[in-house]
């Protein structure tokens, strides 16, 4: 008697569990999201957060929940091609207050979701650097360096508020992160030699990198070396050693003339072009930097 009474409990728990997971099924298939992100594609966090309409997710619960207004909160993430860098909302994150989408009741009868669309608030929110983990890559390193270069999605989970079980997950089309390359130097070329005349008029060109912003400003650093053997490579980056003369240009050209501090025969010097953004969008790869030439 016993046994058969044991059975008979299993029976009906294994009936409850099918039907519960028929129902989760079910909510699951009612509710779709599309995500999308607008280009272009920084490899600076802040871009795909801070602006409004980067990141476009509409969410569809096609056919309500029998009049029950759906309550959920979202987890989202932005995921390499390989998965090998994950920046991803914590996984036992859970917002104090629930997001809604209302369920209204038809004229005819029946009830229906207006599709919802998510506010710059709510990927605030979802994204919120508080509440990030990061695999793969470090905090500091994405604040200092930014993305790595490569394949990238942005995913979102919707999660039911009450059971903290997920319905469904859906990601964006792939898309490529890539840095614009720096300015590459055309003249003066390396170790160039200016005979004494050629020092009253030089003219310093340079690349326009390709998909670098129309507004894109170059800075034009010279430094003088004490001796040719200088480390110039660090002296040119270093804030703390003296600039021989310095200037910001829209153009890919400068003409360093009779107005300029003059050029003296027989010393070496240093120079460097770097690409600057003004608005702080746009990503150099060594952050703007072409290399860098010495002349006499």
């Amino acid at each position: 008697m016993l046994l058969h009474s044991n059975k008979m409990i299993i029976k009906k728990l294994c009936v409850f569990l099918i039907s519960l997971a028929a129902v989760f099924s079910s909510q699951a298939q009612s509710i779709t999201q599309v995500v999308s992100v607008m280009p272009p594609y920084s490899n600076k966090l802040s871009d795909y957060i801070a602006a409004p309409g980067k990141i476009n997710v509409t969410i569809n619960a096609q056919y309500g929940w029998d009049g029950t207004d759906l309550q959920y909160y979202m987890q989202g993430a932005i995921v390499s091609a390989d998965e090998s860098i994950i920046i991803r909302t914590r996984r036992d994150y859970k917002p104090a207050q629930p997001m809604v989408i209302k369920v209204v009741q038809l004229p005819a009868g029946g009830f229906a979701t207006p599709p919802y669309i998510l506010t710059y608030s709510d990927i605030r929110q979802i994204f919120d650097e508080q509440n990030l983990e990061f695999i793969g890559i470090t905090r500091q390193e994405v604040m200092q360096n930014g993305l790595p270069e490569g394949m990238y999605t942005i995913c979102f989970d919707i999660v039911q508020y009450s059971t903290n079980s997920r319905i469904v997950s859906s990601c964006s089309a792939p898309f490529s992160v890539s840095s614009v390359e720096a300015p590459i130097i055309i003249s003066l070329v390396f170790f160039f030699s200016l005979r004494e005349h050629e020092a009253k008029n030089v003219v310093f060109t340079w690349t326009r990198p390709v998909s670098a912003p129309m507004n894109t400003q170059y800075k034009l650093k010279i430094i003088e070396l004490n001796n040719p053997g200088d480390n110039y490579q660090d002296k040119i980056r270093s804030a703390a050693y003296p600039s021989f003369f310095e200037t910001t240009v829209t153009g890919n050209t400068y003409l360093y003339s009779y107005a300029n501090p003059a050029l003296t025969p027989g010393k070496t010097y240093a120079f460097v072009v770097s690409a600057i953004d003004p608005v702080g969008r746009t990503a150099f790869r060594n952050k703007g930097f072409s290399e860098v030439n010495v002349f006499t």
